[in-house]
């Protein structure tokens, strides 16, 4: 299938469902271009994007975070619904979350023709559950490269995670953990495939990731990456769990940091059993997670809808 893809230009959109999600894709032998859309601007400019006659020349549309992208390409599209080819949308937030409250779910269901969600709890709303995966032909495990960091968090500190880590604190005694964002710049901004490598080796030397509590009930995607890169991996319990039900994981009770040191400091001081568990968790994730699984689940969807459309125009 030919496909057009749009995703968020933001360095803070993960690889999976931007620039990885692509080049998956493309990989799998379906032509993908993808269009990211910077939704930091209130403008847009028309010519980075094909008009509304080049995109009926593709065989389908997808828009990963289409809660994220959708106000900019209406204004690019302000006929969308118009442009009659399979649309498939793919969420990366949860309907529902503890900054926002609830999103305009109709709106974005209106968006596409199918809309996946990427919490198992929001198909209560008639959303089809697809869970993040992982690129592995970035994500991928060295073996025989050292570790440097004991202990290590790469991603957005913010207020939620900066007191979750006020709290955890007093209970390190001794343990550094790292914290930081990996990013590769230029005169042109961002080089985002630069970066994401950057990112995938940082985290093959990390002994435990420890994942800091998120905003929204799912499986982030930077519990695949570590996983994926051979590293090991602890990460909070939600109240969804249900989300992690497929995953090997080890976890923590956000509300019991003391535990959560505990954990960090036995895992450190035992590293034959670190290291078992941690390829039977990359294994699995490699097994059962890998992004080429996740895009057969979209071309699916599109599959349905080109011919539900088919069907329509005899």
């Amino acid at each position: 299938m030919k496909l057009a893809c749009f995703h968020p230009a933001s360095i803070f959109c993960a690889w999976g469902v931007a620039t990885g999600l692509v080049d998956t894709l493309n990989r799998m032998g379906h032509p993908t271009t993808g269009f990211a859309v910077d939704v930091t601007k209130s403008g847009i400019d028309p010519r980075q994007y094909p008009s509304a006659e080049q995109l009926r020349e593709f065989d389908g549309i997808l828009v990963s975070g289409p809660e994220h992208v959708r106000g900019h390409l209406l204004k690019l599209y302000p006929r969308w619904h118009k442009i009659s080819v399979p649309k498939v949308s793919w969420m990366h937030e949860t309907v529902e979350r503890e900054d926002y409250g609830r999103m305009p779910l109709e709106e974005i269901r209106e968006f596409a023709d199918f809309t996946f969600c990427s919490a198992v709890q929001d198909e209560k709303y008639g959303l089809k559950w697809l869970p993040f995966g992982v690129d592995t032909e970035v994500f991928k495990p060295d073996w025989n490269q050292p570790k440097e960091y004991d202990a290590a968090f790469i991603g957005l500190i913010y207020p939620k995670r900066a007191a979750f880590l006020e709290t955890l604190k007093p209970f390190l005694k001794g343990i550094t953990l790292k914290l930081g964002n990996v990013q590769v710049l230029d005169l042109s901004g961002v080089r985002i495939r630069e970066s994401a490598a950057l990112y995938a080796d940082n985290l093959r030397k990390i002994k435990v990731f420890v994942n800091l509590p998120s905003l929204s009930e799912l499986v982030v995607t930077k519990v695949y990456e570590a996983l994926a890169c051979g590293t090991f991996l602890i990460t909070p319990t939600i109240p969804s769990q249900k989300n992690y039900d497929n995953i090997l994981a080890h976890y923590y009770d956000p509300g019991k940091p003391g535990e959560l040191a505990e954990r960090i400091r036995f895992c450190l001081e035992n590293e034959a059993q670190r290291v078992e568990a941690t390829r039977a968790c990359c294994e699995q994730v490699h097994r059962l997670d890998r992004l080429e699984l996740r895009c057969e689940a979209l071309l699916e969807a599109f599959q349905g809808r080109t011919r539900a459309h088919s069907a329509g125009k005899k």
